[in-house]
């Protein structure tokens, strides 16, 4: 059985909602105000509930990861979305050729910082945080494949997402002014905007409607909009929190990619969990040694003898090495060794060759290397490479380069010029490993 938390920020208070899973079967109960110590050393998946979000589906050129992230952002910032910094993430849906489409989501940094702050501070096992119009998204996906609207309700605001191919497709926010009220707020005109604009659009028709949230029973009656329930589904007995609190459920559902964690923060998780387990092994042998010691404690005599005689065999074999090895050897053998200390400190150059070997794009070829030691012992690599391409993809795999040399030595110069005649980019680069 599987049982963690799923929380969220409503109104400055941390709300908490705990999901047992049995089987295929998940069980949620809440909602519980809680304060984020609370959260101490249990596994917790956070909501992120920004409104102002980017979601597209994009068409991607294949490559690694570290390109495929380089072009998803390269995509949200030509959108001009966001002023300043954001984060983003990607998941891929389908591949055709030498492209992939891919769903984009991208947010403003500060409700991801907020959630690691509170509960990073709280030291819960953080082990996601993703955003509610995914999980919107999955909780429908999870019903019905689509074309399919998922149409969130609060007093605050509407959430309406379209779900296509059991996929998030599109996104819409809108926030209720505060001064009109539920009441006055034209639930019916913005779920038909993007009912046609959908249609118009993408060329499907949304015939499904999901209608969920803590005010979901003002959702107006639209004829041709078949709503879905979850009377013959597994979460039936869930029914009041599910639709209640959908956002919580779908949470289960998403994607790893989507996770908005930083890559550093999973790794220091992960490594977190490893040193978990560690230490309840490590506590475990505390206690096996405990019961070997009181054990064998008769046997304490006999050993304490044993290790004397050692001992003094020791110091009969150090005595014999002293007198057959002079003083100038083991000076000499001294001095080896710290060469090869300070050898083994300098920055490695053929790791960084190893690298470049290995993870080079193919398309990119190599036109010339030269490796020399400056007069401080520290070896530089100048480096010529050559690309045959169009001047964008040119552009974008030169910057995929340098931002990967840049963890794995010191960019002392480089240089890209792009002939259009020969549609031929060349690469130099002056690097010195780290």
């Amino acid at each position: 059985m599987s049982t963690f938390w799923v929380v969220k920020f409503e109104n400055e208070e941390l709300l908490g909602f705990k999901a047992t899973k049995s089987g295929k079967i998940w069980r949620f109960s809440g909602p519980e105000h809680l304060r984020p110590e609370d959260l101490r050393g249990r596994r917790v998946i956070a909501l992120e509930g920004s409104s102002r979000i980017y979601f597209s589906r994009e068409i991607l050129t294949k490559g690694p990861r570290e390109v495929l992230a380089f072009q998803a952002e390269d995509k949200v910032r030509e959108s001009g979305f966001f002023p300043r910094a954001f984060r983003v993430v990607y998941y891929p849906l389908a591949e055709a050729g030498a492209t992939l489409e891919a769903a984009l989501l991208a947010v403003e940094p500060e409700g991801v910082e907020k959630v690691l702050r509170v509960l990073g501070g709280a030291q819960a096992r953080l082990q996601g945080i993703y955003h509610q119009a995914l999980s919107l998204a999955y909780l429908g996906a999870h019903l019905d494949p689509g074309p399919l609207l998922v149409a969130r309700i609060s007093e605050k605001d509407l959430w309406l997402v379209v779900v296509d191919g059991a996929q998030p497709a599109y996104v819409r926010y809108v926030e209720v002014d505060e001064f009109v009220g539920l009441e006055g707020f034209p639930i019916e005109e913005n779920v038909l905007a993007v009912l046609e604009y959908y249609e118009r659009f993408f060329g499907k028709k949304i015939a499904k409607v999901l209608a969920c949230g803590p005010r979901r029973e003002i959702f107006p009656e639209i004829p041709y909009l078949e709503r879905l329930s979850l009377a013959e589904t597994d979460w039936a007995a869930e029914e009041e929190v599910v639709l209640t609190w959908p956002e919580v459920a779908g949470a289960v559902l998403v994607p790893a990619d989507f996770n908005l964690l930083p890559e550093e923060q999973r790794l220091f998780l992960t490594q977190l969990e490893w040193v978990r387990r560690v230490a309840f092994i490590f506590f475990f042998l505390v206690i096996l040694n405990y019961l070997a010691a009181a054990y064998f404690y008769r046997a304490e005599k006999r050993l304490v003898g044993e290790v004397a005689s050692l001992r003094s065999q020791t110091l009969r074999e150090i005595s014999f090495l002293q007198e057959k090895f002079p003083p100038e050897e083991v000076e000499g053998l001294r001095n080896y060794l710290n060469l090869k200390q300070q050898f083994e400190r300098q920055p490695r150059l053929d790791a960084l060759l190893w690298w470049l070997v290995n993870e080079l794009p193919q398309e990119v070829q190599v036109a010339g290397l030269r490796a020399a030691k400056d007069k401080s012992g520290t070896y530089r690599l100048e480096m010529r490479l050559v690309y045959e391409g169009d001047l964008g993809s040119a552009r974008k795999i030169f910057h995929f380069l340098l931002k990967a040399l840049e963890e794995r030595a010191k960019i002392l110069e480089s240089r890209f010029s792009y002939e259009e005649a020969s549609q031929k980019a060349r690469f130099e680069m002056e690097v010195e490993p780290r």
